[in-house]
C-alpha cells in the first residue's frame, strides 16, 4: 500500500485537503495546481511523486495553520502570499481582469492599523461598497477599494503599478 492512502482508502492529500475546510477547486485556485490534477491526485488516477504529495500536503497544513493567527485592526501584518492566498477565491467570483494591492502592503511598509488598499479593474461597474465590506470580514483589517474601467488607458494602469503596487489577481 502507498505511503499516500490511510486505512480507510482515502488519500493523505483528500483528508488534509478536508481538514482545512477546502473544496477542490478552492485547494486548486489557491496552490495554483488544476482542479483535476487534484481530483486525479485524490482518486489515485495518477499518483505524485512522494515528495510532491508531500509538499502539497505541507502547504495545505500551512495554510491551515495560518487560519490560528489573529489579525485585526490593531493586530498583525499579513504577508503578501496571505493576501493572495486569502483574497483570490473571492476575486475569480467577480467580474474583474485584475486586481493590484497598492501602497503600504504592496510597498512592504505596512503597520499594525495600516489599511489593505486594492485597485480593482474591470470592465463592468462593480458594487465596491459591497466588495469593502465583504473584504473587511474576510481580513479584519480596515479595506481601501479603487476600481478602474477596462477602459482606462493601459499606460495609466501600468504607471499605478509601477509606482504603487503588485499585481495580485488576474483573470
Amino acid at each position: 500500500m502507498s505511503d499516500n492512502v490511510n486505512v480507510e482508502g482515502l488519500s493523505n492529500l483528500k483528508l488534509a485537503r478536508k481538514r482545512s475546510g477546502l473544496s477542490q477547486k478552492e485547494l486548486s485556485l489557491l496552490l495554483g495546481v488544476p482542479k483535476r490534477t487534484i481530483e486525479n491526485y485524490e482518486s489515485g488516477v495518477r499518483v505524485p511523486p512522494d515528495y510532491v504529495m508531500d509538499l502539497l500536503i505541507e502547504q495545505i497544513n500551512k495554510m491551515a495553520n495560518k487560519n490560528d493567527k489573529f489579525y485585526d485592526k490593531t493586530h498583525g501584518v499579513y504577508s503578501l502570499l496571505e493576501i493572495h492566498n486569502m483574497s483570490n477565491l473571492y476575486f475569480s467570483k467577480l467580474d474583474l481582469n485584475q486586481v493590484i494591492l497598492i501602497d503600504d502592503y504592496a510597498l512592504g511598509i505596512a503597520k499594525v492599523n495600516s489599511p489593505i488598499n486594492f485597485l480593482l479593474i474591470g470592465k463592468n461597474y462593480i458594487n465596491e461598497q459591497k466588495i469593502k465590506d465583504d473584504l473587511e470580514k474576510i481580513f479584519h483589517k480596515n479595506i481601501n477599494i479603487e476600481w478602474k474601467n477596462n477602459s482606462v488607458n493601459k499606460l495609466e494602469i501600468n504607471t499605478q503599478i509601477e509606482r504603487r503596487g503588485l499585481i495580485i489577481y488576474s483573470k
